[in-house]
């Protein structure tokens, strides 16, 4: 699961900064077995699949939405004490908006 979101939040920031990548909006996610959020699926949308939205939380980060009335996932993402977030790897990430200072 890390490793998937740590491709997935790679694949998502390099949208943000690089808007020529913006005809590339997809949404990925692998789930191990026993998984409580993914159930063990794999799934794979993309616009044509359903509607994706994208807007600034509270935390300065980002808010990722997708539905297609079926599905439907809601993505919180915030770096460490406010800060903008960026293209590495978050330590001690943890579930928004439960974070402390210091933790992603």
């Amino acid at each position: 699961m890390r490793r998937s979101f740590q491709l997935f939040l790679f694949l998502f920031a390099a949208f943000i900064a690089f808007p020529v990548f913006a005809q590339n909006t997809v949404l990925v996610m692998d789930s191990d077995p026993g998984d409580y959020i993914g159930g063990g699926a794999n799934y794979y949308y993309t616009p044509a699949d359903g509607a994706f939205g994208a807007s600034e939380n509270y935390d300065n980060g980002v808010s990722i939405s997708f539905s297609n009335g079926s599905h439907n996932w809601n993505l919180d993402f915030a770096a460490p004490d406010m800060a903008l977030l960026k293209v590495k790897e978050y330590d001690l990430a943890t579930r928004f908006p439960f974070q402390e200072q210091g933790e992603a």
